[in-house]
């Protein structure tokens, strides 16, 4: 489907003077109220809130449950230094292990300090947009402005706009002015904040009770239409809301900044501020059109995951005084976002201001800029992108930090932004994160539920573990993600992995294969093959949470997971349980029934979809019984599962007579399909060279075939090995080492036990492929 980008433009933005920048800060939230159904808590839009206040940083638009949560709480007894000890007492606990008691006491602890009916009495002028909504002017900016606070306070609800409306770009006037924060109340339990949008433009009177608008300057031509920076925060979740507006509310405010004011910027946070969501607002599938707008949008979100910024910190100078230190300053963030002329780096830098160990990948802040359909993250060197054109025009290994340098400077991202399905090429991940010692994050671009299928990952910088470990480094994400991983190659962490290492092998590095990473918004799970075993992990793989032995029930999972791929032979139940009693069952000689009984037991054990080979069977050359194959072949072909398909490739089948071989079947394919079993097979006489190559259907029809059918199911089973393979080859293993000449890898006793089981192997017979 062809996909069109379609642009809302304003002309009107190109003819007005941009003289006047104003400026918004918006805090929207009625969940952290337990005044207005909320949890009660002095949660992050509390403290983001506070500080703004505190800050005097701009304009605030609040709801009045933030409000309330923010100055109304009993005042806590005690001391400063006992207040102090208390309020470290309860931060040093995970927040889900606190209780309701030490959650309130934290919030009054809080509230007393910041002291908001003080500051607020002092410092800020607050109008009554409606019961749930509250504009606040700090005097400071009302002086910037040339407005005096008597300018604002006079109130004239059916009155003209005034001159002072139209400098600040607020109707004030129109809103009655609050005299005590004691007065605000909560006005019941919000889902959304609706009474946000219907307040900002009311569709029945077309009209907005907060904005002076484009066509309302208009109609004066006296003063120059100010252009607007945005900024709105509230909770997010997926599919549902964003800022604190629902999906639709939201797309209601970008049409409203493009249409009746003129935008110079959007800034939102919110968790779930990305992915599904920006899919839901920008996107029409079934039309295939994009919206684009006129001004800059920018989401402080990477994915479908939540995000943060700078919070509030309590501490206390030595002479006993309570002060808030805090990671945002929004008054040097308001003056760049409204002054900044496309330094967007600038102004993100504002609110990512705290320590390295904080600064991860599912914060970097993405920006829409005015006629383009797609986000793409503000600071460019924080990441590098794996885009469709890429995954399917390059086979070649991938070093990361040179293939992404810039100006000869070597690449060093935070994160590995996966936006194709299949990447068939290997990634060598040399690099490390610049605030930390571990590989870059892999991280899902695509919006809900991904899967992505990876060739190889190699290393030699990182452990193993730390490259699996780069998949999990996004918190609270929603939608799965589950990546297949053919090959893992990263340095061997000896301190985690000596139960898995085999003995008398030293090693610096280790190659896992067959990995499969599965993220789910309850728990992260990863799955590995090494050395004939799947091993499972639950969450990161660390010292303290080593990999495990899969169980039965691991592997079902396990199986379901690779299927999900959707592969034509996929690596279903551990075959490597199944193909070990194989080879330990049927090499033994069997009579005529138990090789047909056999065969139709290995075809029930097999899991949906896969394929196994048995190198051999035959029975004992020194018996009376004919073993006569083509009786077994024709009544496996009516042997049927329904629903399931499965393969099995036998190497040799040797039809003896009295004693005497007969004939050698090579290549026997039983192909159990979903409706119908076709048996496969090359005959030779003995003594001869010559085949015949026969297909027996279930129906018993007998049909010789000219072309060979082996084309096909090579292929299968290439596809089978690589994605079961569960060590390499010896002679794979001897020649990377000479390749690369690393013998340290090895001891010399261990390349010695590796030649001589060469050797061995060497002077066995040939098996008949």
């Amino acid at each position: 489907m062809s996909v069109v980008f379609f642009c809302i433009l304003d002309a009107r933005y190109n003819e007005q003077k941009e003289s006047v920048s104003n400026g918004l800060l918006i805090f929207l939230d009625d969940s952290e109220n337990n005044e207005a159904g909320g949890a009660g808590e002095f949660g992050g839009l509390s403290q983001q809130c506070a500080l703004a206040l505190i800050q005097e940083a701009g304009p605030l638009i609040v709801s009045a449950s933030l409000i309330v949560n923010i100055s109304k709480a009993a005042k806590p007894l005690g001391s400063s230094r006992k207040l102090f000890k208390r309020y470290e007492e309860i931060t040093h606990k995970a927040i889900d292990l606190r209780t309701y008691e030490e959650s309130k006491e934290l919030k009054e602890i809080w509230v007393d300090v910041i002291d908001f009916d003080r500051i607020a009495a002092k410092n800020w002028v607050i109008k009554k947009i409606n019961d749930s909504l509250y504009l606040l002017l700090p005097q400071n900016y009302l002086q910037e402005k040339n407005v005096t606070k008597k300018d604002v306070t006079m109130f004239d609800e059916k009155g003209p706009l005034t001159e002072t409306e139209y400098r600040l770009g607020f109707k004030v006037n129109h809103m009655p002015t609050v005299i005590s924060v004691e007065s605000i109340q909560c006005s019941g339990n919000h889902g959304f904040a609706d009474y946000f949008m219907q307040s900002v433009w009311d569709t029945i009177n077309n009209k907005s009770s907060v904005f002076v608008t484009n066509e309302e300057y208009r109609e004066v031509k006296k003063y120059d239409i100010p252009t607007w920076s945005v900024y709105i925060t509230g909770h997010g979740s997926v599919n549902n809301a964003i800022a604190h507006l629902s999906i639709v509310q939201f797309k209601e405010f970008l049409d409203f900044l493009q249409r009746k004011v003129v935008t110079k910027l959007l800034y939102y946070v919110a968790c779930y501020g990305a992915g599904v969501n920006n899919e839901l607002l920008y996107k029409d599938v079934e039309a295939g059109i994009h919206t684009t707008y006129s001004y800059p949008i920018i989401t402080h979100a990477l994915t479908d995951a939540s995000t943060v910024v700078g919070g509030m910190i309590l501490w206390i100078t030595w002479w006993g005084k309570l002060k808030i230190a805090h990671g945002i300053n929004y008054y040097d963030f308001f003056k760049k976002m409204v002054t900044s002329n496309e330094n967007y780096g600038d102004i993100v830098a504002e609110l990512m201001k705290y320590p390295d160990e904080f600064k991860k990948a599912q914060y970097l802040a993405q920006i829409k800029l005015p006629g383009l359909p797609w986000f793409s993250v503000v600071d460019e060197d924080a990441v590098v992108s794996i885009g469709s054109v890429l995954a399917k025009t390059r086979t070649a290994p991938l070093t990361i930090e040179t293939f992404f340098a810039k100006k000869g400077k070597k690449a060093q991202p935070q994160a590995l932004l996966l936006y194709a399905h299949t990447m068939p090429f290997e990634f060598v991940i040399n690099t490390k994160n610049p605030f930390s010692d571990c590989p870059p994050a892999f991280i899902s671009m695509v919006p809900g539920t991904a899967l992505h299928h990876i060739k190889k990952i190699s290393s030699m910088v990182h452990g193993a573990d730390a490259l699996l470990n780069a998949f999990m480094k996004i918190e609270e994400l929603v939608p799965q993600k589950v990546f297949l991983i053919d090959q893992v190659v990263g340095l061997f962490p000896k301190h985690m992995w000596k139960h898995m290492i085999k003995p008398g092998l030293i090693a610096q590095s280790i190659v896992l294969t067959n990995v499969v990473i599965d993220l789910t918004e309850t728990v992260n799970t990863i799955y590995f093959m090494y050395d004939g075993q799947l091993y499972k992990v639950l969450g990161m793989f660390t010292d303290e949470n080593p990999a495990q032995r899969a169980t039965d029930k691991d592997k079902e999972a396990y199986e379901c997971l690779v299927h999900s791929f959707g592969s034509p032979v996929v690596t279903l139940k551990v075959m490597s349980d199944l193909q070990e009693k194989i080879d330990v069952t049927l090499v033994s000689p069997m009579g005529i029934a138990q090789v047909e009984e056999s065969i139709k037991n290995v075809l029930a054990t097999m899991p949906d979809d896969s394929m196994i080979k048995i190198p051999t069977m035959g029975g004992n050359k020194s018996g009376d019984e004919q073993l006569l194959f083509l009786d077994v072949f024709i009544n496996v072909s009516k042997y049927r599962i329904v629903n399931k398909h499965s393969i099995v490739w036998i190497g040799t089948l040797d039809n003896y007579v009295n004693g005497y071989k007969l004939r050698t079947y090579t290549d026997v394919i039983i192909d159990m399909g979903k409706k119908d079993t076709k048996v496969f097979f090359k005959e030779q006489k003995y003594g001869t060279e010559d085949f015949r190559i026969t297909c027996i259907h279930s129906s018993g029809f007998f049909e010789t075939l000219t072309d060979d059918y082996m084309v096909t199911y090579k292929k299968m089973f290439d596809y089978f090995k690589a994605h079961t393979t569960l060590d390499e080859s010896l002679e794979h293993t001897i020649e990377s080492i000479e390749k690369k000449s690393i013998h340290t890898l090895l001891t010399p006793e261990a390349i010695e036990k590796i030649k001589a089981a060469e050797k061995k192997k060497l002077a066995s017979p040939p098996v008949a492929e």
